[in-house]
């Protein structure tokens, strides 16, 4: 049962890393287009904040659930 929990650790684990790439990725698509003067409602920024928007959920939804079930609680 131990080696499951560890996979399925791994496995949230890696699934949260991907969704940080996506969002860093993102940004920095975003920064270039700000950098070559596109207008901040133009409609590839607001797709692009979108698509940075629905990973950073699913990043913040996975790190909790991986804090809650995978990460002991302090001692006091």
């Amino acid at each position: 049962m131990k080696s499951y929990r560890n996979w399925k650790a791994a496995l949230l684990a890696a699934h949260i890393e991907y969704h940080w790439s996506r969002i860093l990725h993102y940004r920095k698509q975003a920064n270039r287009l700000l950098d070559q003067g596109t207008p901040l409602n133009s409609d590839r920024l607001l797709r692009l904040n979108q698509q940075s928007m629905r990973h950073s959920l699913a990043a913040m939804r996975k790190q909790s659930y991986y804090e809650a079930h995978f990460i002991p609680p302090l001692r006091a």
